[in-house]
């Protein structure tokens, strides 16, 4: 990709971001479920459920957010905890590896602890 092309790709993401109305930190772990899971341009129905799930996931995680919480070793625990379970729901809904459910896992982590803050 030369640099034209990466700005036109970072410009249709961020449209999309606010097309579906998402936060930084919601619409990050919406990319890592639909490179995970694949995104049928197709299926609405997909898309729909995936959105369902991020939104979910996000609403638990903002009842441990505040600033710095990522420097509180118990509220870092918690929102493991939280992701943890998450990614375990994927795994029973989606059918994916113990392996695929660790590699989601360490994924939205990294996400939440970028673009977890308040």
């Amino acid at each position: 990709m030369d640099g034209i092309e990466i700005i036109k790709e970072i410009e249709r993401l961020s449209e999309r971001q606010r097309s579906l109305n998402l936060s930084k930190l919601e619409y990050s772990i919406l990319l890592v479920l639909e490179n995970e899971f694949g995104k049928d341009e197709k299926s609405k129905f997909q898309d729909n459920e995936l959105l369902s799930e991020v939104k979910s996931i996000s609403e638990i995680l903002q009842n441990y957010m505040f600033p710095d919480w990522y420097n509180q070793p118990t509220e870092e625990k918690n929102m493991e905890k939280e992701v943890r379970k998450f990614v375990r729901g994927l795994k029973r809904k989606y059918g994916i590896t113990l392996e695929k459910m660790d590699e989601l896992f360490v994924k939205i982590m990294k996400r939440v602890k970028n673009y977890g803050t308040i």
